[in-house]
């Protein structure tokens, strides 16, 4: 039987790969997904309380920052949350970040190899590390 505590790190990846490989693939659609998220602010708000949600499930699995490999769950929720706090609070920024960060075509393939990359980090700690 797998832990819950793998079992959510493999989750990531797997959400990471979903929406990375294709993103990278056609950018452009990751623009215009972008640019419509951005313009539309309910929908940023139902997006910002996805995020909350995403964030009290990591910490729930693990929250204290002990140096451990389970430090993962603690890191990925508060900078969860931290991204929650900044889309409720400052919707116009977080939409003028978001327009910065997937802006361009160019722009949004780099992001979502960094994505990648992070992803394949994951699976290397959950595989090998729990």
């Amino acid at each position: 039987m797998i832990a819950i505590p793998k079992l959510l790190l493999l989750r990531t990846v797997f959400f990471f790969l979903v929406w990375a490989l294709p993103m990278i693939i056609n950018p452009k659609f990751s623009v215009g997904l972008i640019e419509k998220l951005t313009k539309n602010t309910e929908l940023s708000f139902l997006l910002g309380f996805i995020l909350l949600v995403i964030a009290f499930l990591y910490l729930l699995v693990y929250v204290n920052l002990d140096g451990t490999w389970y430090m993962m769950f603690s890191i990925i929720g508060y900078l969860t949350l931290l991204k929650w706090a900044v889309m409720m609070s400052l919707p116009r920024h977080a939409a003028k970040n978001a327009k910065r960060m997937y802006g361009t075509a160019s722009m949004t393939r780099i992001m979502w190899i960094l994505t990648l990359v992070v992803a394949a980090f994951i699976l290397r700690a959950t595989l090998v590390k729990f």
